[in-house]
């Protein structure tokens, strides 16, 4: 066997056991913390296999150039259209990993790349379609006992279970992948994937897995699962059937203009097919896909455009309770007016939460964290940007202990060690941040000295009060 043989059986072999590691990690790999930390370990898991992969893949690749197929072309279009989305979104930087769902212009690039490389040096066989059925049928099992309200593998918190969702956490999760949306998806592709199997090698083996995989859809009720399932349905059978093939495509043409004329004329409630409906009617909205994006939409043009008061307009939301105190929070940067109408222990009101972060800070020696904490209670009197600034120059030098009540100034630059670190905007910023810490902690300092020098519990209240007015 020559050289070029030798790299061609190579590439064949890293593509095959690249595509078992993966199969495993989509459907069976749970990262420690259950679904809290399930996308970061399943993205980390996704980088560590394909960046390896593409890193052994040139090293052994062949010097060939690789022949375009019709699918070659369509990855290609995908990931070119995709970078010019990103490279004219307002967004910037922020486009390249996409935000925690990591589905940016650099995992693109990845998604783009291994497909290449598969569709041209991966064999499928019998046995990597048996490791798949049998990594979908297991996560199958484990989304069922999810939806008989067990908690399984303890991927939920504590006491919790699926029927949680939206009440005692947000979003529903289930499966093995998090999010329900993501695990819909992630088994209507195995079902592609399987009954292409099953038709073109004849492994009528697999109508068990093929029918227990369609029944947990079923049961999850994800609609963008079954119109992605509907469309292959549609156009598979001319792809795999080889005698008559022009035939069949013309029967698959004439059935997807069949499902969208009744896409066209669809009247439901169902939220995919509305905005599917309207696509196909010339109406595009930005907030397709996202409720939240689509209800400031209407709340800003209600106030913006109509005449609208914002004391006209409620939010109704299920479990609004464990995100109320960040939303308002965030209602009052913006300067929207918010009333929260709900039942609030007086814990949680604006001068608990800043008395109880105070001692959280004299608890903990003046840990960076907890002084953060307390600053952002609002009650300090500074502005946001200024918090803003304060809390990244802490985290940059890792400040905690009496760094903070020191009577010495600070001297650490906000440039950190480059070459800018001496220049006078960077010693100007520090003078500025250095006052600003000094304002703000001030009463805290002088309370914490005054409490330790009481001698009765009159002084110290007394100190406690001077504490609060100032």
């Amino acid at each position: 066997m020559d050289r070029i043989g030798r790299s061609a059986a190579l590439s064949r072999r890293v593509s095959y056991l690249y595509a078992c590691a993966l199969t495993v990690a989509l459907y069976l790999f749970l990262p420690y913390g259950g679904y809290e930390r399930m996308m970061e370990g399943k993205y980390a898991c996704f980088l560590a296999l394909t960046l390896g992969y593409l890193a052994a893949m040139c090293a052994v690749l062949p010097a060939a150039r690789p022949r375009m197929t019709p699918l070659r072309w369509c990855a290609a279009a995908y990931f070119a259209l995709s970078a010019v989305s990103a490279l004219l979104s307002p967004y910037g930087t922020a486009t390249l990993l996409g935000g925690p769902r990591h589905d940016g212009a650099v995992t693109l690039a990845l998604y783009a790349a291994a497909f290449w490389l598969l569709s041209r040096w991966l064999r499928a066989d019998v046995r990597l379609i048996g490791l798949a059925a049998l990594s979908v049928t297991l996560c199958d099992v484990l989304t069922l006992l999810q939806l008989a309200g067990k908690n399984p593998l303890w991927l939920y918190p504590a006491g919790l279970d699926y029927y949680d969702g939206d009440a005692a956490y947000l979003g529903f999760y289930a499966g093995t992948s998090g999010n329900v949306d993501f695990t819909a998806f992630l088994l209507a592709l195995a079902v592609c994937v399987l009954a292409a199997a099953a038709l073109r090698l004849r492994l009528w083996a697999l109508a068990p897995t093929l029918a227990l995989t369609l029944w947990v859809l079923f049961r999850l009720g994800v609609s963008a699962a079954w119109v992605g399932l509907a469309a292959a349905a549609l156009w598979c059978p001319a792809l795999l059937v080889s005698a008559r093939r022009r035939t069949m495509l013309l029967l698959s043409a004439a059935l997807t203009l069949l499902a969208l004329a009744l896409v066209w004329s669809y009247g439901g409630d169902d939220r995919t097919l509305t905005e599917a409906s309207r696509l196909l009617h010339g109406e595009f909205d930005p907030s397709f896909g996202s409720e939240r994006l689509r209800i400031w939409r209407d709340c800003l043009t209600l106030v913006r455009e109509t005449g609208c008061r914002w004391r006209d307009i409620s939010v109704v939301a299920r479990g609004f309770e464990h995100y109320a105190q960040t939303l308002s929070s965030v209602f009052d940067y913006f300067g929207v007016p918010v009333y929260l109408g709900r039942r609030e222990s007086v814990a949680h009101t604006p001068l608990m939460r800043f008395v109880s972060a105070a001692f959280e800070v004299l608890a903990t020696g003046w840990d960076g964290e907890a002084v953060l904490d307390w600053l952002k209670t609002g009650l300090r009197g500074a502005a946001p940007e200024e918090l803003d600034e304060l809390e990244n120059y802490a985290l940059q030098w890792d400040l905690r202990g009496g760094v903070w009540t020191r009577s010495a100034p600070w001297t650490l630059s906000p440039a950190g060690f480059s070459d800018g670190a001496d220049a006078p905007a960077a010693q100007a910023k520090l003078a500025e941040l250095d006052a600003l810490r000094r304002r703000l902690v001030a009463p805290l300092a002088r309370y914490e000295q005054a409490g330790k020098a009481a001698a009765t519990a009159a002084e110290h209240a007394r100190a406690f009060a001077l504490f609060l007015t100032e």
